[in-house]
């Protein structure tokens, strides 16, 4: 009699064939294979997937040291130790591991291969291990292209760091004389009012010029992470005007309105003053520079969520939305290429983003679009414990009381300018090229003041300042230390520096008027390592 059911086990029979045929025809999609070594008889089977990836014919016999030989004798130790380990393991016996093999033909790949050892009923003793193996080549492949460019790009940014400090460095060494130059020609006088305009013309482009080279190397500094601090109690309000002041000049040229709205809550915050003033600055001159002529920019200052929050507000060319994310790229711009600003280097606003975040801040923008205005946000964390901020003293405007100055410079077009610059200050000066020179005529010259220039080939302004500390002269001098900037200075000298104070070439003529204004006890009762800047004069 015949029925029209199926039998069981034949149903189950065929269920179980579909089954395989899916596994393996998977399998076969991602080259994906088993294998299955029996311990006890050194018997390795495996699927033909697999044979083919170690180089085997498919009618080889395998045993667990004739696949191990097809492995990279550089990976091979590493394999035969995550096994033993597998079947020693008082845990999971699981094994895994990345590895490559190395066909007779030459051929390489690369290998995942991962496992579990397996135990018979009544045993404690592992009787085989049985698991997968997957070609990862491609993967690895790309992988390692991938490591590759990284690596190449972090040489690149290094490389691009390193040029970009050393062409800040070479810059400074050109743009001494030059403003000096300056600096003899405005104190010698003009008889032609064209003189006259020509050199302030020159003069507005130098400080320009010193300005980008300023923001080159502080960029350089911030991206190598050696940038240093020097935290003190300040009130936000005065960093503001500060700010303000730094960019003065600018502002009027441009017929801006600037409205500085400031909280009279007092709002201290423990930071480096000239840092946070420059980022300040930086984002104020962005909206001088990208606002039309006669524009209107707002800076507010106002405490927000224990901080202090600082806005710069103006009605100038906008952001596009497509660029709004990389407004704090380094070298980036808020216009597109072909209207971006032409004296700009894209390094202001990365530079005060950076600043920021070194003082636990943060720092935003907003717009609308173009033709719409920004508004940039600054937020700073306010200090902890507020404490009596001492005053700061004024600089008096008075012809500097005449000293005896050693100059000590390796670079004569530089070395010639300072000293006529002096000169026509009305001091009495001695020049020296080298560090021995500079001794001896510190012994018969015995200065009051001693400016020695760092970082020229023949001349190293630290040893120089050290060697005449220890003469031992009747009367010490004020040794002062012109370089290219506090954070080229060494961590010795930092703690225990051998100078009072510092100059930051270019140096202008203000800045080393106040150091001549100065007594040299004064000098030294003075911060030991204080930045001499130009302010401006109120």
């Amino acid at each position: 009699m015949l029925s029209s059911e199926v039998d069981p086990r034949t149903a189950a029979a065929e269920a179980l064939a579909r089954s395989e045929e899916r596994l393996r025809l998977a399998m076969e999609a991602t080259a994906l294979g088993t294998f299955e070594w029996d311990i006890a008889t050194d018997r390795v089977l495996c699927s033909p997937c697999v044979k083919k990836q170690f180089g085997f014919s498919s009618e080889q016999l395998l045993t667990l040291e004739s696949v191990v030989s097809r492995i990279h004798p550089a990976d091979r130790e590493a394999v035969r130790a995550t096994i033993r380990a597998a079947m020693e393991s008082d845990g999971p016996r699981t094994y895994a591991g990345e590895f490559r093999t190395l066909r007779p033909d030459g051929h390489s790949a690369w290998i995942d291969a991962r496992g579990a050892v397996m135990f018979g009923n009544l045993s404690t003793s592992p009787v085989c291990m049985i698991g997968i193996v997957l070609d990862i080549t491609e993967r690895k492949n790309q992988q390692i292209s991938l490591d590759r460019s990284a690596a190449d790009l972090t040489t690149a940014n290094r490389l691009k760091d390193e040029f970009m400090a050393a062409l800040a460095h070479k810059l400074r060494h050109p743009l001494t004389p030059i403003r000096n130059g300056l600096d003899i020609l405005a104190l010698t006088g003009f008889a032609d009012p064209t003189q006259r305009r020509a050199c302030d013309l020159m003069g507005r482009q130098v400080r320009h010029l010193v300005h980008l080279v300023d923001e080159l190397l502080d960029a350089s500094l911030v991206s190598r992470g050696t940038l240093n601090l020097n935290r003190e109690l300040v009130a936000v309000q005065s960093l503001v005007r500060r700010a303000i002041d730094i960019v003065r000049e600018p502002l009027e040229a441009a017929g801006h309105d600037l409205r500085l709205e400031l909280t009279k809550e007092p709002l201290l915050l423990e930071a480096d003053p000239l840092r946070i003033a420059q980022a300040i600055a930086n984002v104020v001159e962005n909206a001088i520079r990208y606002t039309p002529k006669n524009g209107r920019i707002i800076v507010r200052v106002g405490a927000d969520a224990n901080g202090a929050a600082i806005q710069v507000i103006d009605n100038g060319v906008g952001i596009s939305p497509l660029l709004l994310p990389h407004v704090f790229d380094m070298f980036g711009t808020a216009l597109p290429a072909d209207r971006a600003h032409p004296e700009g280097l894209g390094v202001g606003l990365a530079l005060a983003h950076a600043l920021v975040k070194m003082h636990g801040g943060s720092m935003s923008v907003a717009s609308n679009g173009l033709g719409s205005g920004s508004a940039f946000r600054i937020w700073l964390p306010i200090a902890s414990a507020p404490a009596a901020l001492s005053p700061r003293g004024t600089t008096r405007r008075r012809l500097p009381p005449r000293r005896r100055i050693l100059v000590v410079d390796g670079d004569p077009d530089s070395a010639e300018l300072t000293l006529t610059l002096l000169q026509l200050m009305g001091q009495d000066v001695r020049l020296a090229e080298d560090e021995q020179t500079a001794l001896e005529i510190a012994r018969q010259f015995m200065p009051q003041i001693v400016f020695a220039a760092d970082g020229s080939d023949d001349v190293d302004g630290y040893e120089i300042l050290r060697g005449i500390r220890t003469l031992a002269l009747p009367e010490q001098p004020t040794l002062v230390l012109v370089g290219d900037g506090k954070d080229s200075i060494p961590p010795q000298e930092s703690a225990a520096p051998t100078f009072d104070s510092y100059l930051r070439r270019p140096a202008d003529a203000a800045a080393i008027a106040r150091i001549l204004n100065h007594p040299p006890s004064l000098m030294r009762a003075l911060s030991r390592v204080a930045d001499v800047k130009p302010e401006k004069a109120s």
